[in-house]
């Protein structure tokens, strides 16, 4: 047979008024309402994994080998987005950055794939590395444990910007599209964590808490 069930709101304006009953949004566009940020967030994806370790909800990576990777839960294919990657331990040769859906990519390490756009946060080297398709170009700098890896992209115009600490490399400016770190990115794109080695620990954040820097002007958790 069929059941009915039949779920009641008291609506007291107060302390529980029925149109703010869905207390996990199905958007990621967050709201304020009396100092509750309410929505639904990415975190990484144990289903879009190789082999990495995730704790803490998921928000939190340990990689623990060569030519791993791991994706999120949510990969927008329009929009501006923001986060951050708070780095407990830069490990050895970890990267961070965005990556597409498919999961070949995270058969390998971060941005050595066409649809994988990263930062190497450290490779043993006195410069900052970028890397796309495999091929590493010298920017920016070298990450250290403490540090913030900071993310901006803008999927309509194809771009994505990486900063550390508050300051977005090369002059990059995501608020007015000026000197992206790449501006070759379609499809669609979340937030990635890729190693080439064991060794590090990283922390997720795509707002559900609040961010260490203000994202750029009209930039989305």
């Amino acid at each position: 047979g069929k059941y009915t069930s039949t779920f009641t709101v008291p609506n007291d304006p107060e302390f529980f008024p029925a149109s703010k009953v869905d207390l996990l949004n199905d958007t990621p566009t967050n709201y304020e309402d009396g100092g509750t940020v309410r929505g639904n967030f990415a975190s990484f994806n144990p289903l879009f994994n190789n082999s990495m370790t995730l704790s803490q909800g998921n928000f939190t990576v340990a990689p623990t080998g060569s030519n791993r990777g791991v994706g999120s839960t949510f990969m927008p294919s329009t929009g501006k987005w923001y986060f951050e990657v708070e780095i407990e331990d830069r490990g050895s040769d970890t990267q961070a950055g965005i990556c597409g859906d498919n999961k070949a990519i995270l058969d390998t390490y971060g941005g050595n794939h066409a649809n994988s756009w990263c930062m190497i946060l450290y490779n043993t080297s006195t410069d900052g590395i970028k890397i796309n398709s495999g091929t590493q170009t010298t920017y920016g700098d070298v990450y250290q444990s403490a540090d913030t890896f900071q993310c901006a992209y803008d999927m309509d115009a194809g771009k994505v910007w990486f900063g550390r600490n508050g300051s977005w490399f090369a002059s990059g400016n995501p608020a007015t599209g000026a000197n992206a770190s790449f501006t070759n990115v379609s499809g669609q794109a979340g937030p990635q964590v890729g190693s080439n080695i064991s060794g590090g620990t990283l922390h997720l954040n795509t707002g559900q808490r609040s961010f260490k820097y203000t994202p750029p002007t009209d930039f989305k958790a």
